[in-house]
């Protein structure tokens, strides 16, 4: 029965470490499962902020937000007239995170469908997140209108209804890498009160502005007398044509420019979080207490009680669990003593300080001629040596077992009982 059990014992022993393997390697797969799940949330929900935010384009908002008049003259009878002269405050809303480049353009003001003024709107730019504002002049006079059957009874009822059209073709610009078109036209009603006595005539309201993509209001041909032709429809299918291929162009910058952002911040992510560094075990300092010292050449002897003080220095973004381990003390390569430091954890990215106290003796080291010598001199060069083995534990599911060698060189000063001249590597 001893024979059969003696014979069976190897074999049950291989195999539980062959299951054990398996085990091993499972874990490893399931852990890489859950590393790539949580790289892939992150790197989606920065990715879908980022287009959200910095890389979604508005169209900006071109408007008139009040009117004043400087002059106004008008006569409902026998020929009705007028000749005004308006201050008009112009804006343009930019809600993109990168400025807007608009080039010289203008706002006409019309009456029934007939122009009767324009003024000048010179380029400019608006900053990132911001409201650009500035005011035009312009002289408006009935004197072009060719009808002026319904102007008599708009300046007799004291209500003047005037529009101001306008189309800003600008461009926004990321990093002059990404550019994209955008037109914004403005189509505002200005209502006049012709009864008001003050000087200033308000603006009372404006219809919401036109995006590029929406067609521009039907406007009598009057209105479009300024040099502008129609584009006929040969023309506008190579406009349309011509669109697509710079879709086609700026989905590809996209597609780059995302690819290259993903890889800088896996980059970063992992030379930063997720770069596991090994943490580093070392005496600082010690005090001593009960020194002992004979340095007679028959039989030299030396013994103290010294207080070491240490540091581990967790460098990780993630808490560090160390197990009980044993440092211990030589002189010139003979064993002088040992300490044990208890099983325990530094936090992430900090250091972490204790004192642990050892008893040393040399006299294992009596028939060593060099201490004689070093009592005398009173600088006794020891060293201390350990191997701290622990676990690096990352967002709560990263695991990886680490060990870090201390390997340090001191001296004992007998006279002051201070310890000097302290290198650990």
């Amino acid at each position: 029965m001893a024979d059969k059990d003696r014979r069976w014992f190897p074999v049950s022993f291989t195999d539980g470490g062959s299951q054990i393997d398996d085990e091993q390697r499972r874990r490893r797969r399931k852990k890489c499962l859950i590393y790539l799940f949580l790289l892939g949330t992150i790197k989606a929900g920065i990715t879908l902020l980022f287009l959200l935010t910095v890389l979604r384009f508005r169209t900006p908002k071109f408007r008139i937000r009040s009117a004043t008049f400087e002059t106004f003259d008008y006569s409902a009878a026998p020929n009705p007239s007028f000749h005004a002269r308006m201050r008009a405050e112009l804006t343009v809303k930019n809600a993109n995170f990168i400025k807007y480049k608009f080039p010289s353009s203008d706002v006409s003001f019309y009456y029934n469908g007939e122009r009767l003024g324009t003024a000048f709107v010179p380029g400019s730019r608006a900053r990132a997140r911001s409201t650009e504002e500035w005011d035009v002049v312009v002289e408006l006079s009935a004197a072009v209108l060719i009808s002026r059957d319904q102007l008599g009874s708009d300046l007799r009822s004291g209500f003047l209804m005037l529009n101001g059209r306008s189309r800003l073709n600008g461009k926004v610009e990321l990093l002059k890498l990404l550019k994209k078109k955008k037109s914004t036209d403005m189509d505002c009603i200005i209502s006049i009160d012709l009864n008001q006595r003050m000087s200033h005539f308000h603006l009372f309201s404006e219809t919401p502005m036109v995006s590029k993509e929406q067609e521009l209001p039907n406007i009598p041909p009057a209105a479009n007398a300024n040099g502008h032709a129609h584009r006929d429809t040969e023309a506008a299918s190579n406009y349309a044509g011509q669109q697509r291929s710079n879709k086609r162009r700026k989905c590809l910058v996209y597609i780059v420019l995302f690819i290259i952002f993903q890889s800088a911040v896996i980059a970063l992510f992992t030379l930063t979080v997720m770069k596991i560094r090994t943490p580093k075990l070392s005496v600082r300092s010690a005090t001593f207490n009960n020194l002992n010292i004979d340095n007679s050449t028959a039989k030299p002897s030396f013994s103290a009680r010294m207080n070491v003080e240490l540091r581990i220095k967790n460098s990780n973004f993630g808490r560090f669990n160390y197990k009980t381990t044993t440092i211990r003390f030589s002189y010139r390569g003979t064993s002088i003593g040992a300490a044990s430091v208890s099983e325990s954890y530094a936090k992430w990215k900090s250091t972490k300080r204790f004192v642990v106290a050892v008893d040393l003796d040399f006299a294992g080291a009596q028939s060593d001629p060099r201490l004689v010598s070093d009592l005398d001199v009173g600088v006794v060069p020891i060293s201390s040596q350990a191997e701290l083995r622990g676990r690096v534990k990352l967002l709560y599911v990263m695991k990886k077992n680490i060990s870090s060698d201390m390997n340090c060189s001191m001296e004992i000063l007998t006279g002051s009982q201070q310890l000097g001249n302290v290198v650990c590597s």
